[in-house]
Formats: structure tokens, sequence, C-alpha cells
């Protein structure tokens, strides 16, 4: 298969798997905003690896800092970046689809950038998981 066909390829399990991912966010973030609990996929804490900070301009990311909400590790692993200036303002979220030697991002627009913009201020910036 051609280094072009892979790409499309992995754009296109990407997309996928975005959609997928949002539909069951967006069950859950509503589910959590009424205070009752989704069957399928659980509660809001339960969901995903893990939420933290990547430095910018290291070995792992020469790119600038983001906050990163971890669903899945491994290959393939997928997450969501946060990109904000110094003062926690969100600019940029992006999904990260890795699969093994090469990825995807793709920047949320629309009701998928909205929603995670909403989850990003009302739960991890409450929580307080964005202090450093």
């Amino acid at each position: 298969m051609k280094q072009d066909e892979k790409q499309e390829k992995l754009r296109a399990e990407a997309e996928n798997l975005l959609r997928s991912r949002m539909e069951g966010i967006g069950e859950i973030w509503k589910n959590e905003c009424e205070g009752t609990e989704s069957e399928e996929y659980g509660p809001l804490n339960e969901y995903g690896l893990s939420f933290d900070y990547v430095e910018g301009g290291t070995d792992y990311n020469d790119g600038p800092w983001y906050y990163r909400y971890q669903l899945s590790w491994g290959g393939p692993s997928e997450e969501f970046r946060f990109f904000c200036d110094p003062g926690d303002k969100c600019y940029s979220i992006v999904f990260a689809y890795r699969d093994w030697f090469c990825g995807e991002d793709i920047e949320l627009m629309g009701n998928h950038r909205e929603l995670m913009m909403e989850i990003f201020y009302e739960w991890f910036v409450e929580m307080g998981a964005t202090e450093r």
C-alpha cells in the first residue's frame, strides 16, 4: 500500500473514531449535567485514562505545551489535546490518533469543539485539573 493510501486510511479511521467518541462523550456529559449516569459509558470521571499537562519543547513534544485528555494508550492510542495560552484560555482542541509509527490530528470544529470546550472549562478546570 502506498504511503498516501495509508495516510488516507488512517485519516478515515481517525474521523470515524472521533465521531464515535464524540457521541459517547456527548451522552456522558448530558447525563453528568442531569445528575444521572450512562448505562453504556458510565460516569465522566471513569471515562478515559488520564488528564495531564504535557510540556512543550521536549523530545516527547517539540511543539507547544497542552493539556491531554487521554482515552486509550498503546497501539492505537487516542487523546484530546487542549492548547491554551498561559492563562489557560483554550484556543484549539485537537483529537490525536496514533497507530504505532503514524498518526493523525484532527482539529475540532463546530459542535464537537463546543462540547469539548464546555467539558474543559466546566469539568477539568472547575475540578482543578489544570492547576500546575
